[in-house]
């Protein structure tokens, strides 16, 4: 996952500059494991603890949320149709948007970013309602001696959520509700040795439209300017099956990059005309920039 690039490049950046000043490699020290990870969640999966966040996670399941318009009836998001439409705040409304969260409103950038498109969702499906499926570090402080600041491995988690309104503080408090940072429904639905309880929720309709916030861990900002190594440009191919299936329609990724936030929207062209998208995306960029007037 990103964070774990973050950690090998950092290694790999203090182990280099050791060697040309002459000296011995040396780490800091090794954190958890991600194997003990694995089997520690592993046995959280069986536990009552576990077992008492099905409802909530059965709860997001609202079949009519989750259709949004198609342009291409009877299409199938495919790898290989997959096209991404980019928009921009420039580097004073990133900035402000950061302090509006913070300073103003007392929330996350990514709650905003959640309320933005959560609200457009709506307008455009036309219902006052919808389900999004988020992804998450996963990195969650859910077991005691445990430090996961240097595992390298793959943490991340998708959850559904449903927003009834759009509006920032019903946005916060759904977020603010969501147990372990969405950690358990993974672990339910593909963990648990139940076969009922995984049957409940993969019987749940997948949200057709995903949120995945990478904050400051965007692909154009590691290793910082001056490290020793720096992002290639250069393509290394795709890295899944064109014939692959992909289960949410739309898929919102904005991240921080050179000092910009960047929203990148993933969509199948078997789906969705580009200028559909293009649409909302400019719609989300533009309930962002109302969201730092208010108030002023």
């Amino acid at each position: 996952d990103g964070m774990s690039r973050a950690i090998l490049l950092e290694d790999l950046e203090t182990v280099c500059r050791q060697l040309l000043r002459g000296e011995e490699p040396a780490l800091p020290p090794k954190t958890t494991s991600y194997r003990r990870w694995a089997h520690l969640l592993h046995a959280h999966a069986q536990s009552e603890r576990a077992r008492e966040e099905l409802d909530y996670w059965l709860e997001q399941a609202r079949p009519e949320d989750e259709a949004i318009p198609i342009d291409h009836p009877g299409g199938v998001y495919t790898f290989g149709s997959i096209d991404v439409v980019t928009t921009w705040l420039d580097e004073h409304q990133t900035a402000r948007l950061a302090e509006r969260a913070a300073r103003d409103l007392r929330v996350r950038t990514s709650d905003l970013l959640v309320a933005a498109l959560a609200a457009e969702v709506q307008e455009w499906t036309g219902r006052d309602s919808c389900t999004l499926m988020l992804a998450g570090h996963g990195r969650e402080d859910l077991f005691e001696d445990v430090d996961l600041s240097r595992t390298v491995g793959w943490f991340q988690v998708y959850y559904p959520v449903r927003f009834d309104r759009g509006d920032l503080g019903s946005v916060k408090s759904r977020l603010d509700g969501v147990p372990a940072n969405g950690l358990g429904f993974g672990v339910l639905r593909y963990v648990r040795e139940d076969p009922a309880v995984r049957q409940r929720l993969a019987a749940m309709p997948d949200p057709q439209v995903s949120f995945n916030y990478l904050g400051e861990y965007g692909f154009d900002d590691m290793p910082g300017e001056g490290d020793l190594f720096t992002i290639s440009p250069a393509s290394y191919g795709p890295t899944e099956g064109a014939e692959g299936v992909w289960p949410y329609l739309v898929n919102f990724v904005p991240s921080v990059t050179g000092r910009r936030l960047r929203i990148d929207v993933r969509y199948s062209g078997n789906l969705h005309r580009r200028t559909t998208v293009e649409g909302l995306a400019e719609r989300v960029r533009e309930r962002l920039l109302r969201m730092l007037e208010v108030g002023r």
